[in-house]
C-alpha cells in the first residue's frame, strides 16, 4: 500500500491544525510513513491551498525545518471535497440536507480506510466545524479498529488562538503572529506547547463485523445501532407459544415447537419463582438436570400434545434436552449476533449437577399462549406478564 498510517482531518477555515498535528506527531518516534487526507468544503480547500500548499506555504516550510515531517505525504489531490445533496461540492455546510450528505461522505471514507488490510487510521476532529467533528467522531465509533486513533490538538499560550501560527520554528526564539484583530503579537518559542490529546471512544465495529450493521447512510446506521444497543440494555423477550416464535428486543425468531416449549417452561419458572425480581445472580429458578426426566418432561409432553406436535417419550431426558438447547442458542446467535447473550438459555454447574435457565429479569418476560399445565392441559390459553 506504500504507507503505514492514514491521517484524516475535517479542517476548513483553520488549516493550522494540520501542521500543528503533524508537528506533534513528529515528536513521537519512530515516525511512520503517513498519508494525509482532508475532507472539506470548497471554501476550506481554498484556505488550505492558500495557507499550506501554495508556493512558500507553511507545509513546505514545516518539511524544510523538520525532516521527520517528510514522512507525511500530503498534496492537493488528497484534499477531498464534501458533496452536497445534489452531489456538487459543498461551499459550506448550511442546512440539514448538507449535513446528511457530508455525514454520508465522511462515513464512507472511514469505512473504506478501516477495511481489512488498511493501515491504522488517525482521525483529528480539530479545526473543522463542530458538526464535522461530531460526524467524524461518530464514524470512528462505528468503524474504528483497535489501533485506530481519534485526537484533538491543543495549542498554548492562548495568544496563538485564531492567529496565523502554524508550528514552532526550530531556530528563532520569537514567533510573530497576526491576531484576529489584525495586530501583531510576539510569543516566545519556549512558551509554546502543542499537545495531541487522544480521545477515547467506544469501538462498535464488532456489530459491523458480525454483519449486524450493514452499509448504509449515516442516519440509518445510527438508528440500527440504537436498536441493537437496546437489545443489550433492555432485553425484552416475548415467548409466543401459539405462533412458535421468540421476539427478542423486537427481532422475531421462529423456532420449532419443541424448542419454544422448552423456552416457555423455563421462562415460566423465571416469572413465577418466589424470588421475584430481586434474583440477580441467583439460580433457584433454574431447572436442575435431575428434574428433566420427571416433572419437566411431563409438563413438556403435555404441552406438545396440546400443540399437536412431537411426542416426548417416557425415556426423554437431559441427553435429549441439551441438544435442543444448543440448537436454540445457535439460532439466537445467528439472528442476534453479539447481542444474543441475554436471551440464550444459560447453562451453569458441572456435569451431573447442571442447571438450565433464562437469566433475563422476570419483568422483561412475556409468555403468550402457554396453557396451564398441571398434569392435564387446560383448554384456555393466556399470557403470563
Amino acid at each position: 500500500m506504500g504507507w503505514e498510517r492514514t491521517l484524516v482531518f475535517v479542517a476548513g477555515a483553520s488549516p493550522q491544525v494540520i501542521t500543528e498535528t503533524v508537528w506533534a506527531l513528529c515528536q513521537r518516534r519512530p515516525v511512520p510513513r503517513t498519508k494525509i487526507f482532508v475532507l472539506t468544503t470548497t471554501s476550506g480547500r481554498d484556505h488550505i491551498e492558500r495557507a499550506l500548499l501554495s508556493r512558500g506555504g507553511a507545509w513546505a516550510a514545516l518539511r524544510r525545518e523538520y525532516p521527520a515531517a517528510r514522512q507525511f505525504d500530503f498534496g492537493a489531490k488528497q484534499v477531498l471535497l464534501l458533496p452536497g445533496p445534489n452531489q456538487h461540492p459543498l461551499e459550506d455546510v448550511r442546512s440539514d440536507a448538507d449535513s446528511v450528505a457530508a455525514g454520508n461522505f465522511i462515513l464512507d471514507f472511514v469505512r473504506s480506510y478501516t477495511a481489512p488490510g488498511y493501515p491504522p487510521l488517525h482521525a483529528s476532529i480539530a479545526g473543522g466545524r463542530k458538526t464535522m467533528g461530531y460526524l467524524l467522531g461518530t464514524a470512528m465509533m462505528l468503524y474504528g479498529r483497535v489501533d485506530d486513533r481519534l485526537s484533538h490538538v491543543l495549542v498554548r499560550p492562548a495568544a496563538l488562538e485564531g492567529t496565523d501560527f502554524f508550528f514552532p520554528p526550530r531556530k528563532r526564539q520569537l514567533v510573530q503572529v497576526v491576531a484576529p484583530s489584525g495586530t501583531a503579537v510576539e510569543v516566545p518559542v519556549k512558551d509554546i506547547s502543542i499537545d495531541l490529546a487522544e480521545l477515547p471512544f467506544p469501538r462498535l465495529r464488532l456489530l459491523q463485523e458480525t454483519g449486524e450493521l450493514p452499509s448504509g447512510n449515516f442516519s440509518e446506521l445510527v438508528q440500527r445501532l440504537q436498536h441493537r444497543l437496546g437489545q443489550y440494555v433492555r432485553p425484552n423477550i416475548q415467548i409466543d407459544v401459539t405462533q412458535q416464535r421468540l421476539i427478542c428486543g423486537g427481532e422475531a425468531i421462529r423456532v420449532s415447537p419443541l424448542r419454544i416449549g422448552i423456552y416457555a417452561i423455563l421462562a415460566k419458572r423465571r416469572r413465577t419463582h418466589p424470588a421475584g425480581t430481586t434474583c440477580q445472580g441467583c439460580s433457584l429458578c433454574f431447572l436442575p438436570a435431575s428434574e428433566i426426566p420427571g416433572a419437566f418432561r411431563a409438563e413438556l409432553s403435555g404441552l406438545m400434545r396440546h400443540m399437536k406436535s412431537v411426542a416426548v417419550g417416557k425415556d426423554w431426558g437431559e441427553r435429549n434436552f441439551r441438544p435442543e438447547v444448543s440448537k436454540l442458542n445457535a439460532q439466537l446467535q445467528q439472528k442476534l449476533g453479539s447481542a444474543s447473550a441475554p436471551y440464550e438459555v444459560q447453562i451453569r454447574g458441572q456435569k451431573g449437577q447442571r442447571l438450565y435457565g433464562i437469566s433475563a429479569s422476570p419483568e422483561l418476560l412475556t409468555i403468550l399462549g402457554l396453557p396451564t399445565v398441571g398434569g392435564n392441559v387446560a383448554k384456555k390459553e393466556g399470557a403470563i406478564v
